[in-house]
């Protein structure tokens, strides 16, 4: 996502609900750098980053941060039946990590996080 296209968002008022997973770096870098490269990590994990859910308001998009499992709860079940544009700002353990993945040099096939058949 670019803030662009939060501006197309806000100007054709339309109903995208945007969920940020938020662990303070580019999470499929860091990532990767963590399991393929021994953690060496270079230009992916950040100190400090800009307020998400006030830039989703500077265009007119509701903006929602949320730290905790209960708030994440409450977003989700008070913005996702209105027919608005909002941007929720997840809070997530910096080294949480997303499966499944594709190895460096590997195939779609031989992902890695997924059971075999």
């Amino acid at each position: 996502m670019s803030i662009q296209e939060l501006g197309v968002i806000a100007e054709q008022n339309l109903p995208i609900k945007i969920i940020i997973l938020n662990n303070g770096s580019l999470g499929m870098v860091r990532q990767w750098q963590e399991i393929f490269y021994d953690s060496r990590y270079s230009q992916s994990v950040f100190a400090s980053q800009p307020s998400f859910s006030k830039l989703a308001e500077a265009y007119g998009i509701k903006g929602i941060d949320a730290r905790t499992e209960e708030e994440v709860r409450q977003a989700f079940t008070e913005e996702f039946p209105e027919h608005k544009p909002v941007l929720i700002n997840v809070y997530v353990e910096p080294e949480e990590n997303v499966y499944p993945m594709i190895a460096p040099g590997k195939g779609i096939n031989e992902m890695v996080g997924v059971k075999k058949r």
